[in-house]
C-alpha cells in the first residue's frame, strides 16, 4: 500500500507479501502521477514499514528462542509490547517494535514484529522519483538488517514451515 498525502508518501508492505523488487515498479507509477497532479515542492515524510505476525507452534514455547529482542520476563505470553530505535538510515531511523497479540484459538502464541522506517519531518528530498526511490532503497536495507538482527535461526525455521 503507498500512501499520499499533503505531508506524506509512505509505503507499507501488507500480506501476502511478494518482494520489495516487485513493488517498486509499481509505486513508480503512482509517485509520478501524484507529483504531476498535486506539484509538491518537497517531501514532508518518507517511511516503509513491514508488519510480520508471527504464530509460535504452542503455548510452551519461549519467545526468546524466536526473537533475538525479547526481554528476560517472569511470565511468557504476557500482555508486552515494547519498541527499539534499532539503526539509522541517511535522514532516517529504523524502529522495531515486538508486540505480544495474544492466543490463536487459545493455543499458539501470536507475535507482531512491526519494521519501520521513517524520515524526521521535512528530509532534505525532493518530491522527483528518482530520489525517493534512494531513499527507499536503503530503507527496505534497513528493514532487512532490522529483520534478520531481531530474529533467530528458529524463528527462521518457524516462518519458512508456515510460508510452505
Amino acid at each position: 500500500m503507498v500512501q499520499f498525502g499533503r505531508d506524506l508518501c509512505a509505503f507499507n508492505a501488507l500480506r501476502p507479501y511478494t518482494s520489495y523488487l516487485s513493488y517498486v515498479p509499481e509505486m513508480r507509477p503512482l509517485v509520478e502521477e501524484y507529483a504531476e497532479r498535486t506539484r509538491p515542492s518537497s517531501v514532508l515524510f518518507l517511511g516503509q514499514r513491514y508488519l510480520n505476525q508471527v504464530l509460535l507452534p504452542d503455548i510452551a514455547a519461549d519467545p526468546a528462542d524466536y526473537f533475538y529482542v525479547y526481554p528476560k520476563l517472569s511470565d511468557r505470553h504476557r500482555p508486552f509490547a515494547m519498541q527499539l530505535q534499532v539503526g539509522e538510515v541517511v535522514r532516517g531511523t529504523t524502529i522495531l517494535a515486538l508486540v505480544f497479540q495474544g492466543l490463536d484459538a487459545g493455543t499458539r502464541p501470536i507475535y507482531l514484529l512491526d519494521l519501520y522506517v521513517r524520515t524526521p519531518e521535512s528530509p532534505d528530498i525532493a518530491f522527483e522519483w528518482e530520489e525517493m526511490r534512494a531513499w527507499q532503497d536503503a530503507a527496505h536495507q534497513a528493514i532487512v538488517t532490522a529483520f534478520e538482527g531481531a530474529i533467530t535461526d528458529r524463528c527462521r525455521d518457524l516462518i519458512g514451515r508456515e510460508e510452505a
